[in-house]
Formats: structure tokens, C-alpha cells, sequence
């Protein structure tokens, strides 16, 4: 399946904007003390190794950052629990009679959200925030006492702490 963007998207991810971009991010992590500017700029490997030239992966690196646990990465997802014009189960193919189709049972009632995992740039997870979409001008959403637990996902299964 190919991805739809916007037809301008190819004149504006050039590498002198997305290096104007990489510029200013360290900055601002170097007012945050959370990196720090080498006297030296070095070649990194995959695995953030000091490394010749010929071994780099990426770009010269003048910027290291110092406190990863300090630096948050997050990555939204939008869902629905609709199912209902999804015809692709994880690429899963079902053998049926000859004119006929797999009937699977699906979930029709609309429910949008959002998830927007949070990882700290040394890879720890952080939280997850979930947005939930409602047509009320106040959310009506009761929220159990679950809901405020704060969970060690770190143990299987995850446990309260």
C-alpha cells in the first residue's frame, strides 16, 4: 500500500532544513543541560561508538547527549474500535466456499482515540497517554480506580506499586 502526503512534503524535507531542524533541537537541549557541545566532532557507530569515518553511521556528531533519562520521545497513534471496513486481519488469510466470505464477528460502534506512548531516549518507557473522543461538551467518562494506579510494567505481569 503506498502512503498519501501532502504533494509540497519532498520541498520541504531537504537537508538543510532538517539540519536547521537538529540544530535548534540541540540547542535547546544544551540550554536544558541534558547534552552538552564535544570540543572534537567525532563519527558514531549504530551503537553510539566513537568510530573512523569509514565505520559511521550517520553524520558528523558534535552534540552528546548526557541525561537520556531526561529526553522524552513520544509517537502518536489514532485508532477506532470500528472494525467494520477493516479487511485486513495482520495479512491473515481464511479458506471459505467457493463465492462466499469469511464472516468474522467485528465491532461496529465508533470509538476514536489516540495513544501516545512516552520513552525516555535511554529506551525506559515512561507513561502512556490514551485520548478518548466524545461528542460531550463535558466527558461523561467514569473513571475507575484503576485508571490512577501506577503500574512497574517492568514485572510480569505488571504489577502495582
Amino acid at each position: 500500500r503506498g502512503e498519501k502526503f501532502a504533494i509540497d512534503r519532498s520541498d520541504w524535507t531537504t537537508l538543510d532544513n532538517i539540519s536547521q531542524m537538529y540544530d535548534i533541537i540541540y540547542d535547546e537541549m544544551i540550554d536544558a543541560k541534558i547534552a552538552e557541545k564535544i570540543n572534537k566532532p567525532c563519527f558514531m557507530n549504530e551503537k553510539g561508538k566513537v568510530v573512523e569515518e569509514c565505520d559511521r553511521f550517520g553524520k558528523e556528531v558534535d552534540t552528546i547527549l548526557t541525561h537520556p533519562e531526561y529526553c522524552l520521545f513520544a509517537n502518536e497513534t489514532g485508532c477506532n474500535t470500528s472494525m467494520k471496513k477493516d479487511g485486513h486481519v495482520a495479512g491473515t488469510r481464511y479458506i471459505t466456499k467457493k463465492g462466499t466470505q469469511a464472516q468474522r464477528m467485528a465491532s461496529t460502534s465508533e470509538g476514536r482515540f489516540t495513544v501516545l506512548p512516552f520513552l525516555s531516549a535511554n529506551g525506559q518507557p515512561v507513561c502512556c497517554v490514551m485520548i478518548f473522543q466524545s461528542n460531550y461538551e463535558e466527558p461523561k467518562l467514569l473513571f475507575q480506580e484503576w485508571w490512577y494506579y501506577d503500574r512497574d510494567i517492568n514485572q510480569s505481569p505488571p504489577t502495582l506499586r
